[in-house]
C-alpha cells in the first residue's frame, strides 16, 4: 500500500499529501485508487520546496462565473534556455475556476501573441466573453499592442500598484506552485535543467486536475470543464519507457521497441510526450509503455534544438 502511495504522489507532480487526501476523501478525480494516505517528510521535495514561512493565502474568489478576470505575469528569466531556446513563462489564472495556462517564450515582447491565442480560445471554448484581465505594469503588459486588443475586445485592463505583488497574489502564488512542482520532478530523476520546459508543462496539467478550489470540493479543472478529470493515465515525469520502433526499416530479429524518457502530456492529442537519448528527438505518441518504477537514471542534454513530432492523434482525456 505505502508503495502505491508513493507512486501516486509522483504521478502527481509530488503534490503534498494533505491534498492528496482531500482528492481521494472528496472522490474529486477519476482515476485515483482509495489510498491510505499518511504524510512524511520527503528529501526530495523538501530540496524542491524549501522556503521561508509564507504569508496569509489570498483565497477568496472574487469573480461570479469564468472569464470574470484573467490574472497574468511573466516568469523568467530562466537562467537556463529550454530545448528551442526559450526562457520565459507566461501564466495565465482564470479567477473563478482557478483554471491556470502556461507558455514558454523567448522574449518577454513575446507575450502579447500566447494571450491573443488563448483569449480566442478560450472564449469560443467556454461561449462567453472575458470582461477583465489584471497584470502588473511590466512593459510587456503595459503596451499599445495589447491597449489596442483590449478595446477593440471590450476587455477592461486592470494594473496592481508598482512593487506590490500581493495585489496579484494569485497568478504569483500559481507561479511558485508550479515553479517548485517542475522543479522537484527534474531533480527526483536527475533530468537536465533544459527539461524544465517540458516540466512546466506537464506541473501546469497535472496541477489543473488535482488542485481543489478554494471553498469548493471540487477540482479547477471539473469547474472550468464541467466534469471530473481522469488521473488513472499519469505517470511519473522523466521515468524511461518504451516505445515501439516501427518508423525505420526493421529485419525480422531486430529489437520491436526502443527506450525513451517521459516527458508529459501532449496539448492537443491523447499522446505522450517521450525523448530519445540516441536520435535526440522529441516526439509525442501512444504506442508508449511508461515503467514508473524503473531505477534512476541519468540523462544526457540533448546537442541540437528538436522539434516535436506528432505521430499520432486523438483527444486527451
Amino acid at each position: 500500500m505505502q508503495e502505491n502511495l508513493e507512486t501516486w504522489h509522483k504521478r502527481l507532480g509530488h503534490t503534498n499529501y494533505r491534498n492528496m487526501h482531500k482528492l481521494i476523501s472528496n472522490d474529486a478525480v477519476r482515476g485515483l485508487p482509495k489510498l491510505e494516505v499518511k504524510e512524511k517528510l520527503r528529501g526530495d521535495c523538501q530540496v524542491g520546496k524549501q522556503t521561508q514561512v509564507s504569508h496569509q493565502q489570498f483565497s477568496q474568489v472574487t469573480a461570479s462565473r469564468v472569464l470574470d478576470l484573467l490574472h497574468m505575469d511573466l516568469m523568467g528569466l530562466v537562467q537556463v534556455e529550454r530545448i528551442g531556446g526559450k526562457k520565459y513563462i507566461y501564466v495565465c489564472v482564470d479567477d473563478y475556476s482557478r483554471y491556470t495556462w502556461v507558455e514558454v517564450l523567448r522574449e518577454k515582447s513575446d507575450a502579447f501573441a500566447p494571450f491573443k491565442q488563448l483569449a480566442t480560445q478560450i472564449q469560443r471554448e467556454q461561449e462567453t466573453h472575458i470582461i477583465r484581465i489584471r497584470s502588473d505594469h511590466d512593459k510587456e503588459f503595459e503596451n499599445a499592442k495589447l491597449d489596442e486588443y483590449c478595446s477593440q475586445e471590450g476587455i477592461k485592463h486592470e494594473f496592481s500598484a508598482p512593487i506590490t505583488p500581493q495585489q496579484n497574489d494569485i497568478v504569483e502564488r500559481k507561479n511558485r506552485i508550479i515553479q517548485e512542482m517542475a522543479r522537484v520532478m527534474l531533480h527526483s530523476k536527475k533530468m537536465p535543467i533544459k527539461f524544465w520546459g517540458e516540466a512546466v508543462n506537464t506541473a501546469c496539467h497535472i496541477h489543473n486536475r488535482i488542485t481543489l478550489r478554494p471553498g469548493t470540493n471540487n477540482t479547477t479543472y471539473e469547474i472550468w470543464r464541467g466534469r471530473k478529470p481522469n488521473v488513472q493515465y499519469f505517470h511519473i515525469f522523466g521515468s524511461v519507457c518504451y516505445i515501439l520502433a516501427d518508423r525505420e526499416p526493421r529485419h525480422k530479429f531486430d529489437v520491436k521497441g526502443e527506450k525513451w524518457i517521459f516527458l508529459g502530456y501532449s496539448r492537443n492529442y491523447r499522446a505522450l510526450r517521450v525523448y530519445n537519448k540516441r536520435t535526440q528527438v522529441i516526439m509525442e505518441s501512444i504506442k508508449v509503455k511508461v515503467v514508473d518504477e524503473e531505477a534512476e537514471h541519468t540523462e544526457t542534454e540533448p546537442e541540437e534544438p528538436v522539434t516535436p513530432t506528432v505521430i499520432d492523434s486523438g483527444r486527451i482525456p
